[in-house]
């Protein structure tokens, strides 16, 4: 019975911090081409996208995820990345911003 009296707020702990962290939401990086970058709290997580020329890669931008799922898509040169946890899209966010490979 000591053992059960001991163990029983262990796991009543364990399990509030689960709930706490399943249920939060994401700190996202927002950044585009004409806005300064901030930090906002995503629901879904945080989505980031780039453009592809060769082996370069180009930021365009990134901010809150209107999906759940985490998976990229390509369309045309555009990748577009769903990904879930605290600033996950820094990715993104230390990609080139610059126009420069485009000239």
């Amino acid at each position: 019975m000591y053992y059960l009296n001991n163990i029983f707020p262990v796991f009543i702990a364990v399990l509030l911090l689960f709930i706490v962290q399943t249920n939060c939401k994401s700190d996202c990086y927002k950044y585009g081409p004409s806005e300064f970058t901030t930090i906002v709290e995503c629901s879904k997580g945080c989505q980031y996208s780039y453009i592809q020329k060769g082996s370069s890669q180009r930021r365009v931008r990134g901010g809150c995820s209107e999906r759940e799922s985490e998976s990229c898509q390509t369309s045309g040169s555009t990748v577009v990345c769903n990904c879930k946890g605290d600033r996950c899209n820094i990715k993104g966010y230390e990609m080139d911003s610059s126009d420069s490979s485009e000239s």
